[in-house]
């Protein structure tokens, strides 16, 4: 066998051979200058098709992918502005950390929109236009120095300055003494990825420190609307082992000695209840938020707590008067924490409500087609058991309605035919019918009596109306004496004073702050809040935490 395949060998060596001479030959008759620098022709060899298939495929994926980055560069240029701003969120990825927001991006982003604010409204001056039409009375004026810091810099002492953080004192305008109200936008395109909107959670009770650093140095101020959280006491109920007791009454109220008391109430040495200040309930960690006014005067108080109004103990606090860090004569009580031994046990009760209060005005269209959207998610994706909720809604005087209320249910198909049924329209000037919804909602509404958990989402872009002061008081304290958490979702548009009025509400309540954030790319502008670091999810999932947070 191996002779015959060397013969094979040899024969095609030959004719290889003879094939190159002839070729030779044959070139140098055609063109003999040619033949004298050839030194031969290779011989010509079987078409490769393997190589050139491998070649075409290559050709046919490149010009494939030339046509994809042509698109992609032109799609980039007609949404340039939205894709720098737009945070993309799949089902995939984790969403208790999309985003953290840290000092140095907020400082970038608050000079970035302050240098923006400045040419607006340096472009109104030149177009006639007065600077009081062009910006708004409660806008802040943050400078490109601006620095921010996390409670851990507030601990450190590093936060205490009234250069460390932005002054909005400056930024307001008013005509007359009275606040100047712009428009508001109205958006009639809601998008269609509404279920993509972003937001932010800060809870300032949680952040005291913090919060009254920015109160001290006066980077912020209060009253907001009649809302005044800076004179805070904390009581904390436990039991005789030392466990946080939940579910109790807790009141303040003043004393007036030598009085004949009819109605009952405690003795507390000699002096009796004159009238009540606050009340508020226990929470899961025994706490109850009480919060006096700058004007009450008054030298003591007495607490109170109880278990369906029957009394169970009893304290005298004595109150002091101080200055703020600053000296500049704002007086207000010095801070109170007391812990009070109660024999009992925790009053959690079985039950959770929970309530949407929106604004549905012209402007609120992206928020509304969330709620529409994603409210059976929501539902979906909370883990509690026997819980209701209801959806309410507001515009302002001389629309279709100022409040629209609705009962508390567990049927979520009729609760997503109420959402459905609604549209954004309406309002136009900045304040909206905020009072007359809270009120509505924090007592006249089927909240349940008995402990269990409470808990209102208030979605809303614009403040109240001046001149509501007291009805708003009035709606936190029966808000707080019910043992309802508020829990403001501001959305875009809103300026600095109502960012303030929804951190007053959520701490008089016990609640928190919720705020919608750009990096969605969805909505008008929003607002970013004078609060330390935080993170970014999807407006979704910090409803679903908040709701299973507060209830469990």
């Amino acid at each position: 066998m191996k002779n015959n395949i060397d013969k094979l060998k040899m024969l095609n060596d030959i004719d290889d051979k003879y094939i190159e001479e002839a070729a030779d030959k044959e070139e140098s008759k055609e063109n003999p200058q040619k033949s004298a620098t050839v030194v031969s022709i290779q011989k010509k060899k079987p078409f490769n098709y393997k190589m050139w298939g491998s070649i075409a495929a290559a050709v046919v994926i490149l010009a494939v992918s030339v046509t994809v980055l042509t698109f992609g560069i032109r799609a980039g240029k007609d949404n340039k502005q939205k894709n720098d701003s737009v945070l993309e969120i799949s089902d995939t990825v984790e969403s208790s950390a999309i985003i953290n927001h840290k000092a140095e991006d907020r400082a970038d982003a608050a000079s970035a929109a302050d240098e923006s604010r400045s040419s607006e409204r340096e472009a109104s001056v030149e177009s006639g236009t007065s600077e009081d039409e062009s910006y708004s009375s409660s806008e802040a004026k943050i400078g490109s120095d601006t620095e921010y810091y996390s409670t851990d810099d507030v601990e450190k002492g590093i936060f205490s300055s009234k250069e460390a953080v932005p002054d909005i004192s400056d930024g307001i305008k008013t005509v007359d003494g009275d606040d100047v109200y712009p428009e508001k936008p109205i958006t009639n395109d809601i998008s269609p990825d509404a279920l993509l909107l972003t937001a932010g959670r800060w809870n300032d009770n949680a952040n005291w420190g913090f919060f009254m650093n920015l109160v001290n140095t006066g980077k912020i101020a209060f009253p907001a609307y009649g809302l005044d959280p800076i004179n805070r006491i904390v009581i904390t109920l436990q039991d005789e082992d030392g466990n946080p007791l939940e579910g109790y009454n807790v009141s303040a109220c003043s004393l007036t000695e030598n009085v004949d008391c009819d109605t009952g109430e405690e003795d507390y040495d000699g002096k009796y209840l004159d009238s009540w200040l606050y009340e508020a309930v226990s929470d899961k960690n025994g706490k109850a938020y009480l919060f006096l006014r700058n004007d009450s005067n008054l030298e003591e108080i007495g607490i109170s707590v109880r278990a369906e109004y029957k009394p169970l103990a009893k304290e005298v606090i004595k109150l002091q008067k101080t200055e703020d860090s600053q000296g500049n004569g704002k007086n207000k009580y010095a801070p109170i924490e007391k812990t009070i031994t109660v024999k009992g046990e925790n009053r959690k009760g079985n039950e959770t409500q929970v309530m949407f209060i929106l604004d549905t005005t012209g402007s609120m269209g992206d928020e509304l087609a969330y709620l529409q959207k994603d409210f059976s998610k929501i539902v979906e994706d909370v883990n509690i058991d026997n819980i209701s909720y209801s959806v309410n809604f507001y515009k302002d005087e001389g629309d279709e309605y100022v409040v629209k209320s609705n009962p508390f249910t567990s049927d979520v198909k009729e609760i997503q035919t109420l959402l459905n049924a609604e549209s954004a329209d309406g309002g136009g000037d900045l304040p909206e019918a905020v009072a007359q919804a809270l009120s509505d909602c924090m007592q006249n509404t089927g909240w349940n009596t008995m402990s269990g958990k409470k808990i209102a989402f208030l979605i809303f872009d614009a403040p109240p109306h001046d001149g509501e002061e007291e009805g708003l008081y009035t709606a936190v304290k029966a808000a707080a004496k019910r043992g309802i958490h508020v829990i403001p979702v501001v959305a875009s548009n809103a300026d600095r004073k109502t960012e303030l009025f929804g951190r007053a509400l959520a701490i008089m309540t016990n609640g928190e702050y919720v705020f919608l954030t750009d990096d969605s790319g969805i909505g008008e502008s929003h607002l970013e809040p004078i609060i330390g670091d935080y993170e970014v999810e999807k407006l979704h999932d910090i409803i679903v935490k908040i709701i299973e947070e507060y209830a469990e």
